[in-house]
């Protein structure tokens, strides 16, 4: 957990490679549903397009569905999911006995966050996120 720019997504990566568990955004995850055209991508796409929060309903059972498949079994990560302590009660309720594990928070300074999110560059055909200090290798 943290503010955008704290490394959520580049540490989720690290942490998941680390462990050998796989790790979702919910951003992927609703790309993914909306390019497959799965009755929740075509849900959240309308929230999407209209640049509003996709309901947690919606969100949560997407999040289920990634968690509940074979390969996940022996555990994952997840960048950007809970965004609300809603969310996250309902995803421990929905985990059975086994309830969350751990949870990390970014604790960056202000100063250093608009430093990462001014000089911050997504390619337009992969989405991945680049820094323009970084002479464009991937971060």
């Amino acid at each position: 957990m943290g503010p955008p720019g704290s490394g959520k997504g580049t540490q989720a990566s690290y942490i998941s490679n680390l462990l050998n568990v796989n790790s979702m955004s919910t951003g992927d995850l609703f790309r993914a549903n909306l390019a497959d055209g799965t009755e929740l991508g075509k849900l959240a796409q309308g929230y999407m397009e209209r640049g509003e929060y996709v309901p947690d309903n919606v969100t949560i059972n997407m999040i289920m569905g990634w968690i509940n498949e074979p390969e996940n079994n022996c555990g994952f990560v997840l960048d950007g999911f809970p965004r609300t302590i809603k969310q996250a009660e309902e995803l421990d309720s929905r985990l059975d006995n086994e309830g969350i594990d751990k949870v990390v928070f970014f604790d960056v300074s202000f100063d250093e966050l608009v430093d990462r999110l001014t000089g911050r560059l997504i390619c337009r055909e992969c989405q991945r996120p680049y820094h323009r200090l970084l002479y464009l290798i991937p971060i």
